[in-house]
């Protein structure tokens, strides 16, 4: 792998150890660790913003401030691929945002568009309840190709540099 490419996978790597640690979005903003994936001025809110408006992650119930209602194991990790889809997303966006390659630029258009798509199903969260597991496949899906893509784009580098 190019370092380039090294650089994208680490920092959707680190994106997800961070939604892997377990930390709230809250615990993480507290904490200073936004990380490459906060997309304030790339793509729209980061995940944070989200969850306060769509539901994921943050408070679903209609009730009460505070109360909240109990998710099954399979809610939560649902809600778990999404903020990592979206963390990765917006880790590649940030990488490709210095690009100058119009091969590059498309790829990044590509993402920013999958971003945007990302955000209308998070705010309209409890309309595609029943479709998620098809969104998330699609999604991780979509990843493969943009990292499918952006390691060829080095690779014809490689070459036309040599």
């Amino acid at each position: 792998m190019e370092a380039g490419e090294d650089e994208l996978m680490a920092a959707g790597d680190e994106e997800a150890a961070a939604a892997d640690s377990g930390m709230s979005d809250a615990d993480l903003a507290a904490a200073g660790d936004t990380g490459v994936g906060d997309a304030s001025g790339m793509g729209g809110d980061d995940m944070a913003g989200m969850g306060a408006d769509a539901g994921i992650g943050g408070d679903m119930g209609m009730g009460m401030p505070g109360e909240e209602e109990e998710k099954s194991p399979s809610e939560i990790g649902r809600l778990y691929e999404l903020k990592k889809i979206y963390s990765r997303l917006t880790s590649i966006e940030a990488y490709l945002g210095n690009e100058s390659e119009q091969e590059l630029l498309e790829i990044r258009n590509h993402v920013s568009q999958g971003i945007a798509l990302f955000e209308l199903v998070s705010s309209n969260f409890d309309s595609y309840k029943d479709k998620l597991n098809e969104i998330i496949v699609m999604y991780y899906k979509f990843l493969l190709e943009v990292y499918k893509s952006v390691k060829n784009f080095y690779a014809k580098e490689k070459k036309s540099g040599d």
